[in-house]
């Protein structure tokens, strides 16, 4: 059974780049990786809720900074609807006590005939557990 519950408040979310143990962040940016090479991510909620726990909608990868609803440019979906649509990304496990987090991997790529930073953008939910 659902049930819609409402309040106020702001949750911070974050998507940050790591190293292949998860141990650092990389925090200098454009990063210039090699193509094929694995890059590692996790995504996040930030929030003292103990109930909450985030799921992942849509993680794409397009050529614009912003991630705009009019964007003709090209775009690459790791995620749909909750699953993985690349066959380069793939999960990475993480303990079942961190239900705030979700972590990935997939594999460097670029877009034909584009030299241009890739940016990667994520659509996420915060589910309440109760």
């Amino acid at each position: 059974e659902a049930t819609e519950l409402g309040g106020e408040g702001t949750l911070e979310f974050a998507l940050k780049v790591f190293d292949s143990a998860f141990n650092n962040v990389k925090k200098s940016f454009p990063l210039t990786l090699e193509l094929n090479s694995d890059i590692h991510m996790e995504l996040s909620v930030d929030s003292t809720d103990t109930e909450m726990s985030l799921h992942i909608v849509e993680v794409k990868a397009t050529t614009s900074a912003t991630d705009l609803t009019n964007y003709a440019g090209p775009v690459h979906f790791l995620f749909q609807n909750g699953c993985t649509v690349d066959s380069t990304t793939g999960p990475v496990p993480i303990s079942p006590d961190q239900p705030k987090k979700k972590r990935f991997k997939f594999k460097v790529f670029k877009f034909v005939a584009s030299n241009d930073n890739i940016y990667i953008h994520a659509k996420v939910k915060s589910v309440w557990k109760r």
